[in-house]
């Protein structure tokens, strides 16, 4: 089995040989993030001055029932958004399995077309992964994590060989079955290695509007491509992981 880093330049290279991912990380990472963070952090504090840093419920039950509302819609509507960027990044980098053979010629309207074809199972069978973590979890912890780390490659599967909802998350357990403690160290690794990004990202906005104030914009940008490549990155590596995890699959 490869390590760690070893699958994320795998992941790199493949970035590289996929113009159209360019595109999908604009329109589908930094544009809806950029415009989210400048939404909550510039126009709603002028619109609604008492609305609280901490939306917790006790916070949510003095705000007017409108703006509760489009805290709502808004959060909503970008995890909606966040699984569709996901399915983009998803449609290009399954031909890491199904044929790895250079560069798609999909254009970026195809890639959003067979993107938004798979909000639905992606959002549907997440929901039913958590459901069944919780469930795991209630008994004691450790099943909720072991579940979880083998259900973890159901996106794959949906995206590679057309398996949804439960069939998804039965063929991502068998593919982990007897190596999920190997599997539960990457993902540890690769976390850390998106965390350290998240931070990097925060000290250098807080160090940028910190200077000057007026560089919000141009840090909130920024911030935000690093962090939407950072994204991208993380599902590009799953799917080599997966392909190699099936590779290197123990034999019965």
């Amino acid at each position: 089995m490869p390590s760690l880093f070893s699958l994320i330049g795998s992941a790199w290279k493949f970035y590289q040989k996929q113009p159209v991912l360019n595109p999908v990380l604009g329109w589908m990472f930094v544009l809806p993030l950029s415009l989210e963070n400048y939404v909550s952090e510039r126009v709603m504090p002028i619109l609604y001055p008492a609305l609280p840093e901490v939306t917790t419920p006790e916070a949510l039950a003095s705000l007017p029932p409108e703006v509760v509302t489009f805290l709502m819609l808004t959060n909503l509507v970008l995890v909606v958004w966040m699984i569709w960027s996901n399915a983009c990044v998803l449609v290009v980098g399954s031909r890491i399995i199904k044929s790895n053979a250079g560069r798609t010629r999909s254009s970026f309207g195809v890639v959003l077309n067979q993107g938004s074809s798979m909000v639905v199972p992606l959002l549907l069978t997440g929901l039913l992964r958590a459901i069944q973590t919780v469930l795991w979890s209630i008994l004691l912890i450790i099943p909720g994590i072991v579940y979880s780390v083998r259900s973890l490659f159901y996106q794959v599967v949906i995206a590679t060989e057309g398996k949804e909802y439960r069939s998804s998350l039965l063929q991502s357990r068998k593919v982990v079955l007897g190596r999920s403690w190997e599997v539960f160290w990457y993902l540890m690794g690769l976390s850390i290695t998106i965390a350290l990004v998240a931070i990097f990202v925060g000290i250098m906005q807080a160090t940028l509007l910190s200077i000057d104030d007026r560089l919000f914009l141009v840090t909130t940008v920024l911030g935000n491509t690093v962090m939407g490549f950072a994204m991208m990155l993380y599902v590009l590596t799953t799917i080599v992981w997966y392909k190699e995890l099936k590779k290197h699959r123990p034999k019965a």
